[in-house]
């Protein structure tokens, strides 16, 4: 026999699973802004912004680089539903033509990625599960963990979790509460790449720097061969699929940097810094391995080892040790890709001058280069907007942003994404580039830098 309040559970249930499949619906087809408003005429949706507050869609939301707008609609006096869309996908190698010209009207071909279902009645679990399985089958797991599907603010767990036509479903819940009621379904497309963002290969790159580097800067530096080859073995982070030597001892490594930096001592600038900067590499790859009881060791080397690693010493005074020497460009190129080196340095009007130099003495590194400055053009317009910078503004010491300048700092990340492009279409990044263009072509904010103190 049902109760007047089983009765009440089960409507709230029926009520909230029938909104929840409404807004999974959407997802399957990747449906346009364009398409979605025409089926919806009465909702007003918002462009994607750097601002969250205590909404989850808006503060979920703004971490997805690719965002583009969002809509939150009230189907019904307790239920919230937000649907979420984003730029539309493309493929790097198969890139299509970006729009002509800039405007509003582009942003009609975004598509709806992401869907919140929220209500203010807590609705049993098992009746909320029993009503979706009559649709969907039994709950048959995630195909991505919750976490890795949205940056979530608040710290959440799957209870349970559908994937289905290219697509997942969570119901979700707080961690740590144990409830068997939900009041939050949210719903994700799968279909859609996410984007790979320079800033999240700055490692890779430097490595590339490093093997193309490592054997001109050994003959310069021309120590003995054998301490040389040993060196060179490990100045590369890309493990040998060749080579399946178990690992040395931490001391073993810790005395050939010893004896390196030792034999280097007496060298002539030149050749000193080419062994400075070999030996960074091999420091780069080292330091989060050391051991504890060696950090002293280190450090009488002169190797500094900070609270975030390893703080490229060595490579500092190569660079000051070789200025206008190879050795001296190879370690500018190195350090020309971390957040802080690019990003800083155009806000306070250095970078381009650092850039435009690398880009003659290495033509082959140009569109890397252009697309460092246009990541780092669109963190300085960033500054520009509530909830942009990651830091206070003073750090940077930016000054209150004209509409010439926001306009500037828009082309000129245009620009320079284009060049990267046009020069590497097929490159995994050029995926973001094409976004991010379309993203500031079409009136958009660029997409936020975390960079800050602590390297995020």
């Amino acid at each position: 026999m049902f109760t007047a309040p089983c009765i009440a559970q089960e409507r709230s249930a029926v009520a909230f699973a029938t909104e929840v499949r409404t807004a999974a619906a959407g997802l399957e087809p990747q449906e346009t802004l364009g398409a979605w408003q025409k089926t919806h005429p009465l909702e007003m949706p918002q462009h994607a912004d750097y601002q969250a507050d205590e909404n989850w869609s808006e503060s979920d939301f703004r971490f997805l680089n690719s965002r583009c707008a969002f809509s939150v609609a009230h189907p019904t006096a307790e239920i919230t539903r937000a649907a979420l869309f984003v730029v539309p996908p493309v493929t790097a190698g198969k890139l299509p033509r970006l729009p002509a010209t800039s405007g509003s009207a582009p942003l009609q071909a975004c598509r709806l990625e992401e869907s919140w279902v929220e209500t203010r009645e807590p609705v049993s679990l098992d009746s909320l599960v029993r009503v979706l399985s009559s649709s969907w089958g039994d709950p048959n797991g995630p195909s991505q963990s919750f976490r890795d599907a949205v940056w979530s603010v608040g710290m959440r767990k799957d209870i349970v979790a559908w994937h289905r036509a290219g697509m997942n479903v969570w119901v979700v819940t707080t961690l740590g509460k144990a409830t068997t009621t939900v009041n939050k379904v949210y719903a994700r497309n799968d279909i859609l790449p996410a984007p790979t963002d320079w800033y999240e290969a700055i490692e890779g790159i430097q490595n590339k720097v490093c093997l193309q580097s490592a054997a001109t800067l050994a003959k310069i530096a021309a120590l003995d061969p054998v301490l040389s080859q040993a060196v060179l073995g490990a100045t590369t982070c890309e493990p040998s699929p060749l080579i399946s030597a178990p690992p040395e001892p931490p001391v073993t490594t810790a005395r050939r940097l010893e004896n390196w930096l030792d034999a280097s001592k007496t060298l002539p600038p030149p050749r000193r810094a080419a062994a400075l900067l070999l030996a960074d590499y091999y420091m780069t790859c080292l330091e989060y391995t050391i051991p504890v009881d060696l950090y002293e060791r280190y450090a009488s080397m002169g190797v500094q080892l900070g609270r975030d690693g390893y703080t490229h010493g060595l490579r500092e005074q190569a660079k000051n040790l070789d200025a206008q020497g190879v050795v001296g460009e190879w370690a500018a190129l190195h350090a020309f890709w971390e957040k802080y080196g690019i990003a800083y340095a155009t806000a306070s009007g250095s970078g381009e001058t650092l850039a435009q130099r690398l880009v003659q003495r290495f033509p082959e590194w140009r569109p890397y280069i252009f697309y460092a400055l246009a990541r780092a053009h669109g963190a300085l317009l960033s500054f520009a907007y509530p909830g942009g910078p990651p830091e206070p503004p003073d750090i940077f010491s930016v000054v209150p942003f004209s509409k010439e300048k926001i306009e500037r700092e828009r082309t000129t990340a245009i620009r320079d994404f284009q060049s990267f492009i046009k020069e590497k279409p097929a490159d995994p990044e050029a995926v973001f580039a094409w976004q991010e263009v379309w993203r500031l072509q079409a009136g958009l904010k660029p997409t936020r830098v975390p960079f800050g103190c602590t390297g995020e």
